[in-house]
């Protein structure tokens, strides 16, 4: 659905995996957006006439006059939900317009890879070609002992969500129904895969929707401090979904304050409230708010980073995760989602979450700690790069072609054929 080659999150994920599988594969890439909104092509658009991808033809599919009435309220930000009405009927275009390429071109798979939500499984497993679903995701809710540092909108809409997301994925019939046209499933977290090994017709593969477009490079000098600073990154958006909060109250008990820096990257409808927080809990000596900022800015913040720090409420594998590792930047996240997967003690250091005073307690522990034995800084950032090289593009590439290769093999094997 969206891609560009500016952007990070799924649209990075679109744009990684398309770069690095043309280079075994001619690939037809339908996609609907490449900005904020459903139709925005601008960004594609001008990277296309000024770049050619090699064995790739992108084609886009432009709302119709439905689709676009229907995603009214999500552009306008009155009600996001109804981005998936919206979704569903650009969707049905999509199937329509692949019908129209199958009359002149031969596919020897058709791969639906994001959103990486599962909750709009689309139709193309309709059609009469091995079918590859994800890797998908979406299925965990934000935890309900975590819903007290939510905001009040915060709690309804995860109050919301969290209702609506276990009703759907006990009850879609469609979700089932289209299970049942995938040939391979690729399931980001170890929970979504648990989750829907139970409903798939085939066990799913687990496998994180991204990984590290570049050779992971560690820059060692930033190790040599002497007057200097421990500098921790936070990256994300300023939303109740990214917990911040949780972070910032960590570091009211931060004993030896004056050895870090904080800088936070991101903004949001939280921006302003946590701004004050920071103000009024003594930490903006500490702490530095960004803003948005430049992607080649954020690398070269990783870049002269020592620790990185998630604390997602609900997430899959979110893509600074993989920018961090191609620093050989360790990562503190909060132990659930798909961070419980991707980080272990060699790159980073997980907080089990059992409520929020004890993420706090035990985040600013882990810092303190750190702070008391500075050398497990850079142990973590080499143990960091070793874990880096196990979501290399080369590994992944061979490991999705064998995925295509067994998609291939199901459909001629199964009453689908």
């Amino acid at each position: 659905y969206a891609v560009s080659p500016y952007r990070g999150s799924e649209y990075a994920v679109a744009w990684n995996h398309i770069l690095n599988m043309s280079k075994d594969n001619k690939i037809t890439v339908i996609y609907g957006t490449s900005g904020n909104h459903m139709g925005d092509f601008d960004e594609m658009n001008k990277f296309l006439s000024e770049n050619k991808v090699e064995n790739v033809n992108f084609v886009q599919v432009k709302p119709s006059k439905k689709t676009t009435a229907l995603n009214f309220l999500n552009v306008k930000n009155i009600f996001n939900y109804s981005f998936y009405w919206a979704y569903n009927s650009w969707q049905i275009q999509v199937l329509d317009t692949v019908k129209q390429l199958m009359l002149q071109n031969k596919y020897d798979l058709i791969h639906f890879l994001c959103p990486i939500g599962y909750r709009e499984p689309g139709y193309l497993w309709k059609l009469d070609v091995p079918y590859m679903w994800g890797p998908i995701c979406g299925v965990n809710n934000v935890p309900w002992k975590l819903f007290k540092i939510l905001t009040i909108k915060g709690k309804i809409r995860f109050l919301i969500r969290n209702v609506v997301n276990t009703m759907q994925f006990a009850l879609s019939y469609r979700l089932r129904k289209a299970l049942k046209g995938v040939d391979v499933l690729l399931t980001a977290t170890t929970e979504t895969k648990d989750k829907f090994d139970r409903i798939s017709k085939n066990e799913s593969i687990y496998i994180p929707e991204n990984c590290l477009l570049v050779s992971p490079v560690l820059n060692s000098e930033k190790f040599k401090i002497e007057n200097g600073k421990y500098q921790i990154l936070f990256v994300g958006r300023l939303d109740d979904g990214k917990g911040c909060i949780l972070f910032l109250k960590a570091l009211m008990h931060v004993k030896r304050k004056e050895l870090i820096n904080v800088n936070i990257l991101g903004d949001g409808l939280l921006k302003g409230q946590l701004e004050d927080f920071v103000l009024n809990n003594g930490l903006k000596d500490i702490v530095t708010f960004h803003g948005s900022m430049p992607r080649t800015e954020v690398m070269r913040m990783f870049d002269t980073s020592h620790l990185h720090v998630i604390t997602s409420l609900s997430e899959a594998n979110t893509t600074v995760v993989w920018e961090a590792m191609a620093h050989g930047v360790p990562t503190l996240a909060l132990d659930h989602c798909g961070m419980h997967d991707t980080i272990c003690e060699k790159c980073g250091i997980k907080i089990p979450v059992e409520n929020s005073e004890q993420i706090v307690a035990d985040i600013a522990k882990e810092i303190n700690e750190l702070l008391d034995a500075p050398s497990r800084f850079e142990s973590l950032a080499y143990g960091t790069l070793e874990c880096a090289q196990k979501y290399v593009w080369d590994t992944r590439r061979k490991a999705m072609n064998s995925f295509y290769d067994l998609a291939i093999e199901r459909y001629n094997k199964s009453t689908r054929c």
